[in-house]
């Protein structure tokens, strides 16, 4: 709980909670249910007086949180792409990112994009990072499931996790047909794969055997 000092507020932006031991005033909306239960509280309704004055008391919120989502871009003409300045670039505002506090990295894995994306393997840049930044979580955003035999993905994330000493995050998709194509994959087929994918995942990180 916060003490915060209102001089002008409107009863109209609170919700009166009543608990056994008190009443207690909450900004609307920062009050989940949760909380409300977590205090033992009888009874929760739209106030528009109250009989105790600031400071009020309300419920703190979890913090909203920063993160970077990469494409690894830049424009370019014809085939003049100098991607080695562009990796090295990048590497160097993921690790002053971290420095000022963000809390994540997120990287997509894109393949025949040249130009709008030059990620086809985000955990390769992961390595990197995991020895160039301290505190912000890496994160895969997203790892195309069809397009990968499901133990190499636990295998990449695994090593990511070791690497970074559990900083890794990891979010999955099934990309598009112009992609899926392109590496000899039926567009039909790739929600089922990726479903099939999905379930394993968790599984094999979590058993001692997986078959």
């Amino acid at each position: 709980m916060l003490e915060h000092t209102l001089p002008h507020w409107d009863p109209a932006m609170f919700l009166r909670i009543t608990t056994p031991a008190h009443d207690a005033v909450y900004f609307a909306g920062l009050a989940p249910p949760s909380i409300w239960a977590d205090k033992g509280c009888t009874s929760v309704g739209a106030s528009s007086s109250f009989d105790f004055p600031p400071p009020l008391k309300y419920a703190r919120r979890e913090d909203m949180k920063f993160g970077i989502l990469y494409e690894t871009q830049r424009p370019y003409k014809g085939n003049d792409l100098d991607w080695n300045s562009l990796y090295k670039e990048t590497l160097d505002q993921c690790e002053l990112a971290d420095q000022m506090g963000f809390d994540n990295l997120w990287f997509v894995e894109h393949h025949f994009l040249m130009g709008f994306s030059g990620s086809p393997c985000p955990e390769v840049l992961f390595g990197a990072l995991s020895q160039r930044t301290k505190n912000i979580r890496i994160g895969f955003g997203v790892s195309i499931l069809p397009s990968h035999h499901p133990i190499h993905i636990a295998e990449r994330v695994a090593m990511v996790d070791q690497l970074t000493d559990g900083r890794v995050e990891f979010g999955t998709g099934r990309s598009n047909a112009y992609e899926q194509v392109g590496q000899g994959i039926d567009p039909r087929e790739t929600r089922e794969r990726w479903d099939e994918a999905l379930t394993m995942l968790p599984k094999m990180w979590q058993s001692d055997e997986f078959s």
